[in-house]
């Protein structure tokens, strides 16, 4: 069982803004095993920009999104996020969230620790642009300078009983990234087409001490490329 509403002002307005927000519940009385909640919300807005008369934009979105199992039996997909550059770019899917540790054995019978991406049930995001179109030098093309900023929280309350053991320092630590963007509109599929290059200033860059005294060093990257089809916000 579901629920969404959806706000956006006049497209021409100098101001426009638009608000998203959604719930939904399954199991329980519904039927089925997936007891879960989820929820989001959005808001994101654009500002002409009055010193260049109206033709850049300033852009920013705000985004917290939520997902809790209130009873066992969740699978493991449903019941996490595994947020990555479509809220933070320069950032890998799942990347976003925190890490967390578990135990293998080997068939010599030898345990060892290692660590993984654990999903969030809790993230939240931040995004600024300042948008700049390269018509008619480049027609339907448009760069944006911009700054994400973002993190994720694995709530062990929100797991409905499941057990995890999330690494140490890992849990709600922020991420962000600044760069450029080039975003090209694609005349058949109606979509942009978003090429960009980020630094990540904010990220996971040390190593942890795992249990079996072994350490780990997360993948977050100094920089990247990325591209990605449609709007980002």
């Amino acid at each position: 069982l579901a629920v969404a509403w959806a706000h956006e002002n006049n497209p021409r307005d100098a101001r426009r803004e638009r608000l998203n927000a959604s719930a939904s519940i399954s199991g329980g009385w519904l039927g089925g095993d997936e007891k879960l909640v989820r929820s989001s919300v959005e808001y994101a807005r654009l500002y002409s920009d009055p010193l260049t008369n109206g033709r850049n934009a300033w852009a920013w979105r705000s985004y917290v999104g939520g997902v809790s199992a209130y009873h066992g039996g969740a699978l493991f997909l449903q019941q996490r996020l595994f947020a990555g550059e479509q809220l933070v770019r320069g950032f890998r899917i799942g990347e976003l969230a925190p890490y967390t540790a578990s135990t293998t054995q080997n068939t010599d019978g030898d345990t060892a620790v290692r660590a993984q991406a654990g999903g969030a049930n809790l993230v939240a995001a931040m995004n600024g642009e300042y948008r700049i179109p390269l018509e008619p030098t480049v027609p339907h093309a448009e760069a944006a300078a911009f700054f994400d900023l973002g993190t994720g929280w694995l709530l062990p309350r929100w797991l409905g009983g499941a057990k995890e053991d999330v690494l140490d320092g890992t849990n709600g630590v922020l991420r962000s990234s600044a760069g450029v963007e080039l975003r090209f509109d694609l005349p058949i599929l109606h979509q942009p087409l978003r090429v960009h290059y980020a630094l990540n200033p904010l990220r996971l860059a040390e190593d942890f001490l795992l249990s079996d005294g072994s350490r780990f060093r997360p993948p977050d990257r100094r920089a990247a490329f990325g591209w990605a089809l449609g709007s980002f916000f």
